[in-house]
């Protein structure tokens, strides 16, 4: 573990323009650097290094943070190897923390694991090549295959010799320990006697994300009924097959580049679309999808398409996998081949043109992929067709980002023939008997009367939803980049006389939202402008430098984004959403964080009364008076902010 306080002179040393450097080339652009981004291809420019900041940030991909976030993404390393990175660089020297001795044995036996299976790997590969045996079984059935020697090479392909302890014995005449021969899982141990876990079968070597050998996966040859078609690696130290992606550590590259993963069932799958020049592709190895596996491709990309071969009862069985993908935001694509064809065939019987034409012009959203599928079984059985609503639904529930779910909703009614404001009002259902399961008896406070205020507003909610993400993200960008200055503003004392006070920026925004009880309708912003009220009631502020340090991933890459945004909202922004430059933002710091922290305010307040205005319409005779009385009080606020803010209500 990488003492604090060197951590801290590592950051503290690193220069994000050196940094950079090592990796791009930066021309002068005023204070900043510019030069084309290395996390996806682009002919203009659009990669912006700002030494003074300490960050970079693409405004292409969006991709953005410190020195150590652009090693990780660069050289997808983790976070102690960058900072050890860094440290090598400019010369510091680490000396980690002791650890104890269950640490260090622990440490110790996963580095021989790993060097087990390197050597196992080299054996394997060694007995393809070199043996008549490898050669007349292995490299034969690789060839008839359709894989060139190259691809074999680059997948480190393998044979085990057809003998009960070949691997076995040569391990142990070269001082591998048989403990750890037995616990990677390469050899079974058997009244005192090793027995080789893979004989006779050719091997796939399976990589971890940085390229080390951590598994195999072995297929017979034989027509044998009574042997396993494939045998994996057991679970083991270095190896657990929920959290590794067969190809990962050749693809990532790829899928940064194309943002894109495909995704696919076997090890065959994936070595014939690279050899086809797709190679943007993994595999799950057989296992349905897991947490751990989403989470890794979504380290990536956030669109992934899957790849079938057409078997229906196969695509249904792994409807629950993709329905993990929608609930962790990834955008699902579904590619289903020809009869007769799967992944592996028709890379191999077409070229590679061919191929990235078939997977663009025939890809569909699993949404609509899943409602055709299933529409085709229903035919006119009512009962059926509701099941099949009630499927769709909870898949589309899934999804967490409201605009993509209103799209399925609207794909859904125009296939399935149904209302759109059925699907709706069934969906919010659904939605409400999660919640009264997951919180309890008092959760049915929640009426009928609330999920028509829902549909009433669903037609706005695009568009005002954009409007307030971009005032809220405005707010915080004041907060990011001007929290530490001062700004003099006017407030009114008891007496109604105005008098002016200097306080900071942050202290003046998180006083007036607070104050008034606003929140955030983006769980994100407001988790973040928690963050400066927590700090500043400690008497400090977070600067950019501990934001993008922090760890709070989520914020990091929003961190980057508003500290680099090169635009702020216009006094005339609600009205027509024009911009304005903010190269004099400190000129005029007093006039914008007045403005934006009073648009901010009008533009809840209007929110408010439009939810009035639809329960006055749809609420009870006994609520009116309570809600009349609501709405003359936000009435006057609203002129009075719109009257600061020098807008005529009509």
């Amino acid at each position: 573990m990488i003492p604090i306080e060197v951590k801290q002179q590592i950051l503290d040393s690193a220069r994000i323009d050196e940094v950079v450097g090592d990796f791009v080339i930066l021309k002068r652009r005023g204070a900043n650097l510019l030069g084309l981004c290395p996390f996806h291809q682009e002919k203009t420019p659009s990669f912006i290094v700002s030494p003074a900041k300490g960050i970079f940030k693409c405004f292409g991909c969006g991709k953005g943070g410190d020195s150590v976030t652009f090693l990780m993404e660069h050289e997808q390393i983790s976070y102690p190897e960058a900072l050890k990175y860094l440290a090598r660089k400019y010369n510091i020297e680490i000396v980690e923390e002791e650890k104890t001795e269950a640490q260090i044995q622990k440490l110790n036996d996963r580095e021989s694991l790993l060097q087990v299976s390197e050597y196992a790997s080299s054996y394997f590969s060694k007995n393809l090549w070199e043996t008549e045996q490898g050669r007349a079984v292995g490299l034969s059935y690789f060839r008839e295959r359709g894989f060139s020697d190259v691809i074999i090479q680059k997948f480190q392909l393998g044979y085990c010799l057809d003998s009960w302890d070949a691997f076995s014995k040569e391990a142990l005449k070269e001082s591998y320990p048989k403990r750890y021969l037995v616990s990677s899982g390469l050899s079974i141990e058997k009244e005192d006697r090793l027995y080789d876990r893979f004989r006779n079968r050719v091997i796939f070597p399976i990589h971890s994300l940085s390229g080390r050998i951590i598994g195999f996966g072995g297929r017979v040859l034989t027509v044998d009924k009574t042997k396993a078609k494939y045998v994996n690696s057991p679970e083991s130290e270095i190896y657990n097959k929920s959290q590794v992606l067969y190809g990962i550590f050749l693809a990532k590259r790829d899928i940064i580049n194309k943002d894109l993963a495909y995704l696919v069932e076997g090890y065959t799958d994936v070595i014939s679309l690279h050899q086809a020049g797709v190679t943007n592709v993994v595999a799950s190895s057989g296992t349905s999808l897991t947490q751990d596996q989403i989470k890794l491709i979504s380290r990536f990309t956030k669109n992934i398409t899957i790849l079938y071969d057409g078997d229906a009862a196969g695509i249904k069985a792994s409807f629950r996998g993709i329905d993990m993908l929608l609930s962790q935001g990834l955008n699902v694509r579904v590619v289903l081949f020809p009869d007769g064809h799967d992944p592996d065939s028709f890379a191999k019987s077409h070229t590679s043109e061919q191929i990235e034409k078939y997977l663009q012009l025939h890809a569909v959203d699993f949404i609509r992929f899943k409602t055709g599928l299933l529409l085709e079984e229903v035919g006119e059985d009512p009962i059926k067709k509701a099941e099949l609503i009630e499927n769709i639904l909870e898949s589309i529930a899934l999804v967490p980002e409201e605009i993509y779910r209103a799209v399925y909703i609207q794909e859904c009614s125009r296939l399935l023939e149904i209302d759109e404001s059925d699907l709706i009002r069934k969906l919010n259902k659904n939605f409400r008997a999660k919640y009264k399961k997951q919180h309890g008896e008092y959760a049915q406070n929640i009426t009928e009367k609330s999920e028509q205020v829902v549909q009433n507003i669903q037609h706005k909610e695009d568009e005002s939803n954009l409007q307030e993400d971009l005032l809220e993200r405005e707010i915080l960008r004041l907060l990011i980049n001007y929290g530490k200055e001062n700004t003099t503003q006017i407030f009114c004392d008891e007496s109604g006389k105005e008098i002016a006070e200097i306080l900071s920026v942050c202290a003046y925004i998180v006083q007036e939202i607070s104050q008034d009880e606003l929140h955030f309708k983006n769980t994100c912003y407001e988790n973040l402008f928690q963050h400066f009220s927590m700090y500043l009631q400690k008497g400090n502020i977070p600067t950019l430098e501990t934001l993008i340090a922090g760890e709070k991933e989520e914020w990091k890459t929003l961190v980057v984004d508003l500290s680099c945004a090169p635009y702020e909202i216009s006094p005339k922004w609600l009205d027509k959403g024009i911009y304005v430059s903010t190269e004099k933002d400190k000129d005029k710091l007093d006039k914008i964080v007045y403005e934006t922290v009073l648009m901010f305010k009008l533009q809840k307040v209007q929110q408010m009364m439009e939810t009035v205005n639809l329960n006055l319409k749809e609420g009870i005779e006994e609520e009116a008076l309570v809600l009349l009385s609501r709405k003359k009080q936000l009435d006057l606020m609203r002129k009075m902010l719109s009257e600061k803010l020098r807008r005529i209500i009509g």
